[in-house]
């Protein structure tokens, strides 16, 4: 038997159990007060990061200060200088230059010396008038009395069709009268071709514009073009008439009768219309491309230049030479490197924490 003092296997059990249910309540109590707060280790990282935040903008103080953006017609409060070398566009001289290379295009005029293939429906139009005589003739026993000639009206809308010009009776029947003579088919082509060949232009007035640099002439069939710079060479509409009203001396080489010479002289200006016409759409094509060619002109600014003087009314090449500046070394290149030198900072930190 024990003592007075001696205790109770029971209360023994009770006291053992009652601690350890103590230090299972005093971990579980850790436990959550350590999930609810930060861990040392977590701690750390947040104290390097915003070190190395701290670090970057002592480095960088401009970060926070955005510079000011000035608009024509300020005053600088500050004097600015370049802080790099760079090139400056003189829009002034690049359009200037633009200008003068589309000026210096010359008009694109284009050249049919055929005037749609005239001649070739001139020898048509003929050829069919003496086959069509041919056709209507009246027989020999019939050919007595007027009322036996041959019906022409069919034919002579048909003529000018062929001819593409208005029609004429008086015209028509001194042709009829002889037969579609081959002599006027070869004075009409003499005198056609004196006129296309030289060039006939629709509004000279505008041609003679040109007068000076001269023009671009484009055969439309050949594909080869010519600069021509004797613009009195062409003829107008009227001034192709004039000359051949006066060519009634070359048509008596090949004809001897009155009715004959009138009768070319005035199917030859009904024929002649005009065949250089300018090329408006090329000639802005050409254009185009002369503006598209030119390069811009640049100006070099260099290092520490002063851009603008503190107190200065800003202008246009102020604005041109600032933009530039703030391209690359300005606010927002200053924000471009912050973050980089951040991690620069971090990394180093890290190291030095790791390794001390």
């Amino acid at each position: 038997m024990g003592g007075p003092f001696e205790r109770s296997p029971m209360i023994d059990k009770r006291t053992g159990s009652s601690s350890k249910r103590n230090k299972a309540q005093k971990g579980a109590a850790i436990v959550s007060s350590q999930r609810r707060g930060l861990g040392p280790e977590v701690k750390k990282w947040f104290i390097l990061i915003g070190l190395s935040i701290v670090v970057s903008l002592l480095l960088f103080p401009d970060i926070l200060v955005r510079p000011r953006t000035y608009v024509l017609g300020d005053v600088a409060d500050r004097d600015i200088k370049a802080t790099r070398d760079f090139l400056v566009e003189n829009e002034a001289l690049t359009q200037e230059k633009s200008e003068q290379a589309v000026r210096n295009v010359l008009s694109v005029y284009d050249f049919d010396p055929t005037e749609n293939n005239l001649i070739a429906r001139l020898r048509e139009a003929f050829q069919q008038g003496r086959e069509y005589l041919a056709k209507e003739a009246p027989l020999p026993e019939e050919s007595l009395g007027q009322d036996k000639l041959p019906q022409l009206d069919g034919f002579e809308e048909r003529f000018f069709d062929i001819l593409e010009i208005a029609p004429s009776d008086s015209l028509y029947q001194a042709l009829t009268e002889n037969g579609f003579p081959p002599q006027v088919e070869k004075a009409i082509i003499f005198l056609v071709r004196k006129v296309l060949n030289r060039g006939v232009v629709s509004n000279k007035k505008m041609l003679l514009t040109q007068s000076g640099k001269g023009i671009l002439l484009r055969h439309v069939h050949r594909e080869k073009e010519a600069r021509v710079l004797d613009l009195n060479r062409f003829y107008d509409l009227e001034g192709a008439r004039t000359f051949l009203r006066g060519q009634e001396q070359e048509l008596k080489r090949f004809l001897d009768s009155p009715a004959l010479i009138r009768a070319a002289m005035d199917l030859s200006i009904a024929l002649v219309k005009p065949n250089v016409t300018f090329n408006k759409r090329e000639t802005e094509l050409r254009k185009d491309a002369a503006r598209k060619s030119v390069k811009p002109v640049y100006f070099k600014v260099k290092k520490g230049e002063m851009l603008v003087r503190e107190g200065e009314i800003i202008n246009p090449e102020h604005l041109v030479k600032l933009d530039e500046e703030y391209k690359s070394s300005g606010w927002k290149a200053t924000v471009g490197r912050a973050p980089a030198m951040a991690l620069l900072v971090a990394f180093m930190l890290s190291a030095t924490y790791i390794m001390g």
